[in-house]
């Protein structure tokens, strides 16, 4: 192969492997342009002699030198071709075929082979060798290499090179030195191919029929065959490791989109050659955003790493497996009989997907919802399979978690409607067609209102006013969430501004707000936005707070601080509903506490409930909190919480969500100054 040896060739070729590596081929890249800058000034000189100077004089004198530079040169060229193989990710094993045959035709009556270790680097698994006999190479595949395990198992053991002069006699050998004797070899050198983090990839060997130590020429030929087997190794691995991190995802371990999407291609063309059938499944993991929201983003990803082990520990032989999405996964699976048993056959995979999972102490159940379309019946291309089986499954989940639907027309219809509530919405945050409803809150101690709660309403142009119900949970799933809680944000500021100008006092607004906002640390922009563009004081401002959005105790208080440090309130919503962590609510600083509506509508009827509320109330006040009972719906129960000093109350017996006008002439009509609610700390 022709080459010009430059510079910029050796860079090319050499691209991804380690130092080492590249200053050993440059070295003999030196090396090769002095021998043929001495040799060509040899000639010179030569052809400079006159010419009745004995022409075989002339020979004798420049034989050694040329022999050499010709030798340089073979190898050099020979060295060329292997590392443009490198270079071009040709197979491994073509590699070091190449790599054994330049060693065997540059030395007469010596044999190479090259050894390769298995992951654990214990035990030799593969052999190549262009002219060792296979009968020979293959006695050696599953030994363990140790010390005095004949040259090869020596050398990667102690990782140095071994010279054995006389396999008959030397001690490494005893153990084979019968599997040998038939083949005649006498002496062997081995030295340990090293990757550049010091690890033994293998070793490579030069075998004679003689007993003996290698010639000067053969020891060069020994050093260039071992760092060649270098180079060919580490360069394969970074061309593994690009194309793993190209198509695996990083934190399952599964395929990633990109590679599923070709596989799916893979699987349509064969499909069409056997016309036979395969199934997309795809599968929404049931409540992971409460474990990500509840515990935090780290425990959220290792129980997607234990997901994803768990799927290849139950499906690695039947499933082409993925991560699609954040609790997204997909599958490929063939269709070999009935319908019926493929779905038999998934709902065995779910169920034992469906075992729990223990996350750093914490048992965590798993369930999962799949759709499933098949090839070629429900599409015939890879996008449309898969956008498919995602339609099948949310008509599941919409029907209970945990199921396995098929695919049909009908499903396609209900997705396409969801598509375009989702534009819809979309659209409509961003033309400000979400308007708000306030309740009023009232002050139980002082009496007269104590602010308002916003309440998102949606002004569709076809379905008139719709409340959260209809578009909370689609926002939630559309990734909307966050631009939406802005929204409402904004405009609730606006309106508590406008208020006081109009009224001339100042009027507090709760505004709720998503675990993602919180989380995320989004609020902080938000809220600074919403003040500065409204002129709303911070003081005039409470945030409400869900447990999700507190699960991560340390990124909560400070997202906390920063707030209190701006003046704005913060507030925990449905209070007494979920796994409360005590310890964790101590260390927040939250300004008030709301009893959840489902405590407050069992009193005072219900000891046990009238016994929470009540316990709920000297504890916010205990660490001085105030506290705001929600869902108050008749005379006794708002009776019930004055006797036992809760701060202020909200319900439909006190008044119901109203419009922003209707706000603005209850606050008119109130005789009592109307003034935001100040923190007990």
């Amino acid at each position: 192969m022709a080459t010009d040896f430059s510079p910029e060739w050796l860079e090319r070729i050499l691209g991804g492997v380690s130092e080492e590596a590249r200053s050993d081929v440059h070295r003999l890249y030196q090396a090769y342009t002095t021998a043929s800058q001495k040799a060509d000034r040899m000639q010179r000189s030569l052809d400079a002699l006159p010419e009745e100077f004995d022409i075989k004089d002339k020979q004798s004198r420049f034989l050694g030198h040329i022999t050499t530079q010709k030798q340089t040169e073979m190898m050099l060229r020979a060295q060329t071709e292997i590392l443009e193989m490198v270079a071009t990710n040709q197979p491994l094993q073509a590699i070091f075929q190449r790599i054994s045959k330049l060693n065997d035709e540059q030395a007469n009556g010596v044999y190479s082979s090259i050894m390769l270790l298995d992951r654990d680097g214990k035990h030799f698994t593969d052999s190549v060798s262009a002219f060792l006999p296979e009968a020979y190479t293959k006695q050696f595949l599953g030994v363990e290499i140790g010390d005095n395990i004949g040259s090869c198992g020596t050398a990667c053991f102690r990782k140095q090179t071994v010279i054995v002069e006389d396999i008959y006699s030397d001690p490494k050998w005893a153990p084979f030195r019968d599997a040998v004797r038939p083949f005649g070899y006498r002496s062997c050198w081995s030295s340990p191919i090293m990757r550049s983090d010091g690890s033994v990839a293998g070793s490579f060997a030069l075998y004679s029929k003689s007993a003996r130590k290698p010639t000067n020429f053969e020891a060069q030929l020994f050093d260039v065959g071992t760092w060649l087997a270098s180079i060919a190794i580490e360069s394969h691995s970074a061309v593994q490791a690009v194309r793993i991190a190209a198509e695996t995802d990083p934190l399952t371990g599964l395929n990633n989109r990109g590679n599923f999407s070709r596989q799916q291609q893979a699987w349509i063309k064969r499909a069409r050659q056997d016309e036979s059938r395969f199934a997309t499944i795809f599968i929404d993991l049931d409540g992971f955003k409460l474990v990500n929201d509840r515990y935090g983003h780290k425990v959220g990803d290792d129980y997607l790493k234990l997901v994803g082990a768990r799927m290849r520990e139950i499906g690695v032989d039947d499933y082409v497996m993925a991560r699609v999405g954040g609790d997204e996964f997909a599958l490929l699976r063939t269709v070999e009989g009935e319908i019926a048993q493929l779905k038999t056959e998934v709902e065995t995979f779910m169920h034992r997907l469906s075992q729990p999972l223990d996350v750093h102490g914490l048992r965590l159940s798993v369930s999962g919802t799949a759709g499933v379309a098949i090839f070629p019946d429900h599409g015939n291309l890879a996008d449309t399979l898969l956008t498919n089986a995602d339609s099948a499954m949310y008509y599941a989940k919409k029907r209970g978690s945990g199921q396995v639907k098929l695919y049909n027309v009908s499903i396609d219809n209900e997705h396409r409607s969801r598509e375009m509530r989702i534009a819809a919405l979309e659209k409509a945050i961003t033309h400000g067609e979400i308007d708000l409803d306030f309740q009023p809150q009232f002050d139980l101690v002082k009496g007269g209102i104590d602010g308002f709660e916003a309440l998102a309403r949606w002004q569709h142009p076809q379905l008139g006013r719709l409340s959260p119900a209809y578009f909370i949970d689609l926002a939630e799933e559309a990734g909307l969430i966050v631009p939406l809680g802005g929204s409402v944000l904004n405009r609730a500021c606006k309106r508590a501004k406008s208020w006081s100008d109009k009224t001339g006092k100042w009027v507090s607004v709760a505004v709720n707000v998503s675990a993602l906002q919180f989380t995320d640390g989004i609020i902080l922009e938000q809220v600074r936005q919403a003040l500065s563009k409204s002129g709303l004081p911070a003081a005039c401002l409470e945030l409400e707070l869900t447990e999700t959005a507190l699960a991560d105790t340390k990124s909560a208080a400070a997202t906390m601080a920063e707030l209190h440090g701006m003046g704005v309130r913060t507030a925990l919503d449905d209070f007494g509903t979920g796994y409360s962590n005590l310890s964790a609510l101590a260390a927040m600083p939250l300004d008030r506490l709301k009893i959840d509506r489902s405590i407050i509508q069992d009193i005072p009827g219900n000891p046990a409930a009238a016994s929470i509320a009540s316990a709920i109330i000297a504890m916010g006040q205990k660490l001085e909190m105030k506290v705001l009972a929600e869902g108050v719906e008749t005379r006794e129960q708002l009776d019930f919480l004055k006797e036992n000093d809760c701060d202020a109350a909200q319900g439909y017996y006190l008044g119901r969500p109203v419009s922003f006008e209707d706000a603005l002439a209850m606050l008119i009509n109130s005789e009592l100054d109307v003034v935001a609610t100040s923190s007990r700390r």
